[in-house]
Parts: structure tokens; sequence; C-alpha cells
């Protein structure tokens, strides 16, 4: 019954977000943790493993095609510095097919991963066409993403395996965790950096149940990393997104904050018992960090023994085929990656994408710190950008960061439309001054010139 009800749920929600652009937005943002929630709930998702995500795509493309022809679809500024920079990160990673030790894997990644970096960096944006856009994904993300979490969390079709919350698609594998655990750090992220004004609304349950989800699915999964980064992030963009300006919002964000922590620990507490304790132990934590400084250390060991790929780096997917401590398929490092597989137009590009993303952000933030509602969706998108860096160096490879470029490519398009809207403002208030400036310069008319003239008199 359970089951039968998943699937109708997420078919609904599929539906409505053809018609809400910024729905189908929140889809992509949250496929993967609903493609394991559905082949939790029906065989045929099981089967086909690809399913649910090709569904993904074709909602994009109707919500797209709908958009289109009711006029409402903002083409300008769909191509952006930061797209840009991002196309041309790739397209390097593909020409180094030519000299990676690792041919066939690159080739297998590129057909794997390009119809997901398609569909995440070349169109969902389009969906997002001002900050109307931005709220409504905010909403669809919330509502989504709750339903998911709570529907995962109550699902029969998961166990705990290894202190790990998975499905056992067949008898030598399951789903990958760390998608469910990344799906509990989003919603930690839009619980906390909602805005202030949402306290006496009815939103702000549905944020308590995402916050509660979240961490709960974060836990579950045994999502150290992401766990981890989601209360960073939280509590670091908190005064971001509340405006702090007198002794009261101060106490309002300081009590927040003591609510968020003693909640993480109850919320803990309720959902790591004996089966995964273990996973979140502070030696398991340790271990867990310091293969990856391993496997980054082999790889650059590799790079600098090779001073023919100094320049170029050692191609994509490199760290594959070469020989490590780890045997790992690759170094769960992007800023690794990015150095040592990629060189120097790596470090350029990778360098240029980043910085470009955190200017975007404090350049937008400074358009909107005056509007609560907006600062705060600015905060959230930041916040959001900056987890998904952290998780791309915790267990991130560059063909499968659709989620962190999905957040550099919005913020540069976000910030590109609001400077045009606020030039429009700023010329049309100009234009204002202007007139008014005419006015007082006109010369008074014959009526006006003798205001106090005596009657005349016969």
């Amino acid at each position: 019954m359970l089951s039968l009800l998943t699937v109708s749920i997420i078919a609904v929600a599929y539906l409505y977000a053809i018609t809400r652009p910024a729905w189908a937005v929140a889809v992509v943002l949250t496929m993967f943790a609903t493609e394991q929630l559905l082949q939790a709930s029906s065989p045929v998702f099981r089967t086909h493993g690809s399913l649910a995500n090709f569904i993904v795509g074709v909602v994009v493309l109707c919500a797209l095609t709908k958009s289109f022809l009711v006029g409402t679809l903002r083409w300008k500024h769909w191509i952006t510095p930061a797209a840009v920079l991002t196309l041309l990160l790739y397209l390097y990673a593909g020409i180094s097919w030519f000299w990676t030790a690792s041919p066939e894997w690159l080739a297998e990644y590129i057909r794997w991963t390009s119809p997901y970096i398609l569909v995440t960096l070349g169109l969902a944006p389009l969906l997002v066409g001002g900050f109307k856009d931005l709220k409504d994904l905010r909403v669809a993300m919330l509502v989504i993403g709750t339903t998911v979490a709570v529907l995962i969390i109550l699902s029969p079709g998961f166990e705990l395996v290894n202190g790990r919350y998975v499905v056992n698609v067949d008898n030598d594998s399951h789903t990958n965790p760390l998608a469910i655990g990344a799906l509990g750090g989003m919603l930690v992220l839009l619980a906390v950096l909602g805005p202030s004004t949402e306290i006496l609304s009815g939103i702000i349950s549905l944020r308590v149940v995402a916050f509660v989800a979240g961490l709960g699915l974060g836990f579950m999964s045994g999502s150290r990393g992401e766990v981890i980064a989601a209360i960073f992030f939280s509590l670091l963009f908190l005064p971001m997104a509340r405006r702090i300006n007198n002794l009261g919002q101060f106490i309002g964000t300081a009590t927040v904050a003591v609510i968020f922590v003693v909640g993480v620990y109850f919320i803990r507490g309720f959902f790591v018992g004996a089966d995964n304790e273990d996973r979140w132990s502070s030696e398991g934590m340790l271990y867990g960090s310091l293969g990856r400084f391993e496997n980054a250390a082999d790889l650059a060991g590799h790079y600098f023994k090779r001073p023919i790929f100094w320049l170029t780096g050692l191609g994509s997917a490199a760290f594959h085929d070469l020989p490590t401590r780890s045997g790992d398929p690759y170094s769960h490092v992007i800023v690794a990656d990015l150095i040592f597989e990629l060189g120097i137009p790596g470090i350029v590009l990778g360098t240029s994408i980043f910085a470009l993303a955190a200017s975007n952000s404090r350049r937008l933030f400074a358009m909107v710190m005056n509007d609560p509602p907006a600062r705060a969706l600015v905060a959230y998108l930041a916040a959001f950008t900056a987890y998904e860096f952290t998780l791309a160096n915790k267990a991130g490879i560059l063909w499968a960061q659709y989620d962190l470029f999905f957040g550099t490519v919005l913020l540069g398009r976000l910030f590109a439309l609001q400077s045009d809207e606020q030039f429009v403002a700023e010329s049309a208030f100009d234009g204002e001054d202007d007139a008014d400036v005419e006015d007082e310069d006109q010369p008074l008319d014959a009526e006006s010139a003798e205001p106090h003239a005596a009657p005349s008199t016969t």
C-alpha cells in the first residue's frame, strides 16, 4: 500500500512540475534520492535503473516547452561567464581522453553523465528567470524534498547495511547512500536559512519537518560529511539570511542557532543506534577523512613523477588506473582532480569558476540585502553551492558534479538578470529626477507670470 502511494505521489508531483517551471528544477535536484525511493517501491524501477531519471528529463523538456509556448521563458543571460567557464572545463576534461591513463573509464564517464550535465547545467537554469522563480524553487524543494525524505525513512524497501541506509537492488549491488544523505543536507539548509518573515506562516511547519527528516536521512544513510557540512554552513550563513541590526534581531538569530544545535543532538539520538553507531564514532570519521588525504597525496605523487604532464595534467579519470594505496576508482577530491588530472588549465578554469561564484554571491547579496525574503534566498543559494563544493571534496568526481555547477551557473544567471533590473530601475529613477529639473526650469506662462496683479479699474 505504501509503495503504491509513493509512486502515486511522485507521479502527481512530476505532472504538476510540468506546469510550474521552478518545480521542474526541484525535480532535477532531488532526482537521485527519488530514484532510490522508486526503486524501493517498485520492481519496475529496480529492473530499469535509469527509468526514473529518464522521466525527469522528460519533465524538464515538457516544462521548457510549456514556458516557451506561453512566452514566460527568459532566454536572456542563459549563457553567462560562469556557464562558459564550466563548458570549457568539461571540454578540456573530455579532450584529455587523448593522454589520460584511463581512456576507457573516461569514455564511460562521458557517456553516463552527459545527459545529466545537459539537463542540470544546460536546461534547468533556463527555468529560473529571477527571484520569483527562485522563491518558487525553494518552496518546491521543501515540498518535494521533504516528502521524498519522509517516504524514504518510512519505506520498508530500505534497510541498514553496515551502518548505511540502502536498497538492495540485487544480490550483488545496492543503492548509493550518499545520494539520500545529500538530499538530507539540502533540507537542513532550506529549513534553517529561510526568511524570518515566515515565522508566523504555515510554511514554518514544513521547515520543521524538513529539518528533522533531513537530519534523520543524513544520520540513517551514514553520510557523515553531508551532515557535518549541512550543520556548518547552516550556522555560517545564518547571519547572512537574517539581518542583525539591533539587539532584538541578534537575540532572535541566537535563539535559532541554539534551537538548531539542541535539535541536532536530540535527532542524532533518535536516528543513530546500535546498527550504525560505529560509523558516527570519532574514529570512523577520522578514518574516512584520512582516506581522502591519502588519495590526494597518491595522485600528487604520480603527477610530480611525470614532468611531461605538469602542464596538461594526468588526464581526467586517470586516478582509476593508477596504482594507489586505497584502490578506489577515483580520488573523491575534486580539487586534487582539477590540479593533478587537468593541470594548469584545470587550475585556471576551476579557480575562475569558484572565484566568480563567490563574487556573484557577494554582489547579488549586496543588491538585495535590505529585502529580507530575497537576502534569505541568496543566502540559501550561496550556502547550497558551498555545501556542494564541500561534498565534491569528500566523495566527488568531476563528471558527477551536477548540483555544484548548477549552483555556480545559477548564481551567474541571477546576478546578470538582477543587474539588468537594477539598471532599469536606476535609469527610470534618474529619468524622473531629470523631468523634475526640467519642470523647474520652464518659463512661467503669461497667466502665472503675474500671480498678484491688481485688478483693472475703469
